[in-house]
């Protein structure tokens, strides 16, 4: 039984309806694949409890994908990019409707009922209780952070989008180019599930942290530098030393800043690498 819903009846209620969809239609059991949001604590349990037991449900066996009533798809999120068309529909989407609004980032589609008919849930993750809490706390005192006002989104030191995690799919391009990622890099590396993006530092710079509890690198940061296919470990340990590092390149930028507007700005990357390096030199 899935530890988190061990204090609840959602699981067995999730398993007696699973044989009621079972009975005209198809369901998988649970999923096994390492892609899977299935061990996501920071779901509504209810929602957790649907996913422990199938990684997809549908009420009739002649669905195709669309008829009926169809959850999840093969223990993910049905995609979004696929609901709305492409990145650029996307955003129209989410600029042209008020919010909140299903294209903005912690809406997840989870349910089709037709070829045009979709169920979005929202899964923000500002509360959820599974990241490391030095994480938690930045979100809870802001959803974006910017160290300079003309970032554009990606220089200085950018972190969040709107109390979200910054778009993977963003990151790497598309479903294609994120799979391949994912298969040419040694594992971990941050296509991977469980590894989210939560910093932004030039166009080609992020900053990913493993969220998988049950990973021994959780808490870990990783470098991907997405123009140069690099994905590489930028902090070992848990999140508290990213936390301690941020503080002291805040203080280093502001300092240079104040000194001479004209200055270069602290270089985020070279000050984490530098200051780590010397930090663990001196233990």
């Amino acid at each position: 039984m899935n530890q988190a819903l061990s204090n609840h009846n959602w699981q067995q209620r999730a398993i007696t309806l699973h044989k009621k969809f079972c009975e005209y239609g198809e369901c998988d059991g649970p999923s096994t694949s390492t892609d899977t949001i299935t061990n996501n604590t920071s779901l509504p349990e209810a929602l957790q409890a649907l996913l422990s037991v199938s990684g997809e449900w549908h009420i009739m066996r002649y669905h195709y994908g669309a008829y009926g009533c169809n959850l999840f798809d093969e223990g993910a999120f049905i995609d979004k990019i696929g609901v709305f068309g492409d990145e650029e529909v996307l955003a129209e989407w989410r600029n042209e409707h008020d919010s909140p609004n299903c294209a903005e980032e912690g809406w997840e589609c989870f349910c089709k009922v037709s070829e045009y008919d979709y169920i979005f849930v929202c899964v923000d993750i500002t509360n959820n209780t599974s990241l490391p809490e030095a994480l938690q706390a930045l979100l809870s005192v802001s959803g974006e952070w910017h160290i300079m006002r003309y970032h554009y989104g990606a220089y200085g030191c950018n972190l969040f989008h709107k109390g979200a995690f910054i778009d993977k799919m963003g990151v790497f391009g598309d479903d294609k180019a994120l799979a391949v990622w994912r298969n040419e890099h040694d594992s971990p590396n941050c296509a991977e599930e469980g590894w989210e993006c939560f910093c932004q530092v030039s166009e080609y710079d992020y900053i990913f942290v493993c969220v998988d509890k049950g990973s021994p690198h959780y808490g870990h940061t990783r470098h991907v530098v997405n123009n140069c296919f690099d994905d590489d470990s930028f902090l070992d340990g848990p999140f508290d030393i990213f936390f301690d590092l941020l503080e002291g390149f805040a203080d280093a930028w502001l300092k240079n800043r104040k000194a001479d507007e004209e200055n270069d700005d602290v270089g985020f990357i070279g000050y984490f690498y530098d200051t780590h390096r010397r930090t663990e030199g001196s233990n």
